[in-house]
Formats: C-alpha cells, sequence, structure tokens
C-alpha cells in the first residue's frame, strides 16, 4: 500500500464488464437471471467474473505482470444501475 504522498507504481483502468445496446439482443440480465436493460450481459457477467479471478490469483506463473489491485477506484452506481 503507498502512502498518501507516494504514487502508486501501477495503475490500471478495466473495463470489467458490458452492457448491452439500447433496445438490442443480446438482453441484460440481472443476478437472479431476468431480463433486465441495466444489467450486464451474460458476457459482461462472465468477463467480470474472470477478472475478479484473475486479480485474486495474480501474480501468478501464467501472468506474472499482472498485479493484484492495492485499491479499487470506481464511479457511483446510476439511479438505474442495481
Amino acid at each position: 500500500m503507498t502512502h498518501v504522498n507516494e504514487a502508486p507504481e501501477v495503475i490500471m483502468f478495466v473495463r470489467h464488464g458490458e452492457k448491452p445496446g439500447e433496445g438490442t439482443k443480446p438482453h441484460g440480465v440481472n443476478h437472479h437471471g431476468e431480463h433486465d436493460g441495466h444489467s450486464l450481459s451474460v458476457l459482461g457477467w462472465t468477463r467480470a467474473g474472470a477478472l475478479a479471478g484473475l486479480f485474486a490469483h495474480a501474480p501468478s506463473q501464467a501472468h506474472p505482470h499482472i498485479v493484484r489491485p492495492g485499491r479499487v477506484i470506481a464511479t457511483r452506481p446510476t439511479e438505474e444501475a442495481k
């Protein structure tokens, strides 16, 4: 963990998931498996889960240059996001 006055060694920008286009397929799916236009697509849920697993085990022999984040900063969800 860095101190307040120290710059981080690595900054990562991660697109963790994806939502479907407006009114298009594939549909967004909530955590109950129901169609939801404000939720991630199945591919988005899969990508988000895979990234969580990748970072949880980082660094690994398969990915020695991937580091485990010391801090995650995210935007505030919108009212539509669940």
